[in-house]
């Protein structure tokens, strides 16, 4: 038979001591230097990406990184979604723009212009933390649904805009 001790006690502190090697280090700051070396990689990730740009507002007192991803101008290329960056199937230029709500960013000094294609306004505007004039809205929609062979309901406007 097997001798097997088992050093957990239910009223241990969880952040128990670990000594490793010449090493002293709790469990929680061994965690969260994982996961600081993982939110360099991707920041590091971002800042490769040629197209990927951010500026910040202050909101609320407070200062807020807004990140997205620009689809360029170039006829023929993909459209990228402005929040994750994945490229979508759709192509600049096409008919395929009249599906999105299409910006241009001229509040950042780059030598290239930034293309951003939204599904909706309202995407645009929860992103960017900002309230977009109504008549803007209306004319998407209607561009948009009267652009299709078949006809859609306009939705009703929408008088107030939360934004979290």
């Amino acid at each position: 038979m097997m001798y097997y001790e088992d050093s957990y006690h239910p009223n241990a502190d969880d952040t128990t001591s670990v000594v490793s090697g010449d090493t002293f280090y709790t469990l929680e700051s061994k965690a969260n230097s994982v996961k600081n070396k993982n939110k360099k990689i991707i920041e590091d990730a971002k800042r490769a990406d040629k197209d990927y740009f951010s500026y910040h507002i202050k909101k609320n007192q407070k200062k807020a990184r807004i990140e997205f991803y620009n689809s360029g101008v170039n006829i023929g290329n993909k459209m990228r979604d402005p929040i994750t960056g994945v490229r979508t199937n759709h192509r600049i230029g096409s008919s395929d723009e009249q599906m999105y709500f299409k910006a241009r960013m001229n509040c950042i000094p780059t030598k290239t212009h930034i293309t951003l294609f939204y599904d909706s306004p309202e995407q645009y505007e929860r992103h960017h933390k900002c309230v977009l004039p109504q008549n803007i809205k209306e004319k998407w929609y209607e561009r948009k649904f009267q652009s299709k062979s078949y006809e859609y309901e306009l939705p009703e406007p929408i008088t107030k805009t939360v934004v979290h």
